[in-house]
């Protein structure tokens, strides 16, 4: 007698628990969600409530609530991939099934096989029991590789954002972060799109409360170029939730491991959320907050400074987040050593870059010109509204530059718009003399799109 069904293996898992615990972790979810939801309302119900005391309370609540509801929604998400799993190991036994059905026949038609002709007969039979058993273990092969996929995804839902703090170590709103709605993700789809067509707007970034000039300036260094979009574009992925037509996040690649420098390689990291505080566009969450996020999740410390002991991202170097996302380190030209001046090479090189729509940082940390107590200072520039104005420049501060020529250079400000000298609000755009750049930016630094 034959056993080809024996040839076939099983394939691992058993999709009714999984299901079962995919169920319960979505109630656990809902629950948590839910108790945000309590904690909300007990805060607004104490509006009356005034003072000192009553606004560290509702700071508090706020903390709280966003902290129970990303659990929550963090562990929905969770059973949203077990779900996954279960279809997975569900219908990869089915297929098992099938298959172990025909393996069957073949052994009935072994039995029913006159015993002067079964020599021959089990020769072909192996055959095709052969092809059915590699086809079990092909399918097999992907489940497991489709386990392993799950698992990461798994491991990234519980991102649990730690605790922003201010140099006396108290807590802030900084870091707190919330899930991506379904308007949202219709927002960066649309902008994803965009920079596959080499059609994304760039303009419009407003920088949060979040220390992360020096690579939001780069992600819009990288955005005002058709090639630069495109690169940003392969950096993105859409996930899918169980049902496999809705997205409910993004995987972002980041080149090396921002946390530590000296790790090399890749990162894949799961987004489902942005930061509350963080960059907006034109007043919206789009792809800018998505990469923000992005960047913030693979820091150790998320939107806390970046030294000693948080490890997080608010404080850094273009260079730094250029590598993170085209996988090269930007050249940083720098001021003459006791001179202001840039070589006339230097300026060349950045006039060069410019016509190329090469991503270029303009850092005014290393200025050696002297800014005021308030770390300031005050400069004539063109807006670009055309007219002349005085604007007030930051120190340790990045800045986009989006043009230039021998007659000047254009750099626009993260932050949405530059303060004025009277108080008022000057556009993020403006245009100043060489001999004011090289005053107050020590450090220009050029990336590459490819």
């Amino acid at each position: 007698m034959t056993n080809f069904v024996s040839w076939i293996n099983d394939v691992p898992g058993q999709s009714g628990a999984i299901f079962a615990t995919a169920a319960a972790w979505k109630q656990v979810g809902q629950q948590i969600a839910s108790a945000a939801d309590d904690i909300h309302a007990v805060d607004e119900a104490l509006s009356s409530w005034v003072g000192f005391a009553r606004a560290s309370f509702h700071r508090s609540s706020k903390r709280t609530y966003h902290r129970y509801l990303n659990l929550g929604e963090g562990i929905i998400d969770g059973a949203s991939v077990l779900e996954k799993q279960g279809w997975t190991v569900d219908s990869g036994q089915r297929y098992i099934e099938q298959l172990r059905y025909h393996a069957e026949k073949l052994d009935q038609e072994f039995a029913k096989t006159p015993a002067a002709l079964r020599p021959l007969v089990y020769q072909e039979l192996c055959v095709q029991a052969a092809a059915l058993a590699f086809a079990a273990y092909a399918k097999i092969i992907e489940v497991k590789q489709a386990t392993e996929q799950h698992g990461q995804e798994l491991a990234q839902t519980f991102h649990d954002e730690p605790i922003t703090v201010d140099q006396s170590g108290n807590p802030t709103e900084t870091g707190q972060r919330a899930h991506f709605t379904d308007t949202q993700i219709d927002q960066i789809n649309a902008d994803l799109n965009d920079l596959l067509n080499g059609s994304f707007d760039f303009s419009g970034m407003k920088q949060g409360n979040i220390g992360d000039c020096y690579y939001l300036s780069s992600l819009m260094g990288l955005a005002q170029s058709p090639e630069g979009q495109e690169l940003l574009a392969s950096l993105i992925e859409p996930h899918y939730d169980a049902s496999k037509t809705h997205v409910d996040g993004y995987y972002v690649t980041i080149f090396n491991d921002p946390a530590d420098p000296t790790r090399s390689g890749t990162q894949r990291v799961l987004v489902h959320d942005y930061y509350l505080n963080g960059v907006t566009q034109n007043g919206q969450v789009t792809v800018y907050s998505l990469m923000e996020a992005a960047y913030g999740q693979a820091h150790g410390g998320g939107a806390n400074d970046s030294g000693q002991p948080h490890y997080g991202m608010s404080g850094g170097w273009s260079e730094k987040a250029l590598h993170t996302l085209t996988q090269h380190t930007g050249y940083t030209l720098r001021s003459d050593e006791g001179s202001p001046d840039y070589t006339p090479s230097e300026r060349a090189r950045i006039q060069a870059a410019s016509s190329q729509h090469l991503p270029i940082i303009a850092e005014s940390a290393t200025s050696l010109e002297q800014y005021d107590n308030q770390r300031m200072a005050t400069v004539t520039v063109t807006t670009s509204n055309g007219t002349t104005a005085d604007i007030r420049l930051y120190q340790s501060h990045a800045y986009t530059v989006t043009a230039s020529d021998e007659n000047g250079i254009t750099l626009c400000n993260p932050h949405g718009t530059n303060p004025g000298t009277q108080g008022e609000s000057q556009p993020a755009t403006f245009t100043m003399s060489w001999e004011d750049y090289e005053r107050y930016f020590g450090a220009t630094t050029i990336g590459r799109t490819s």
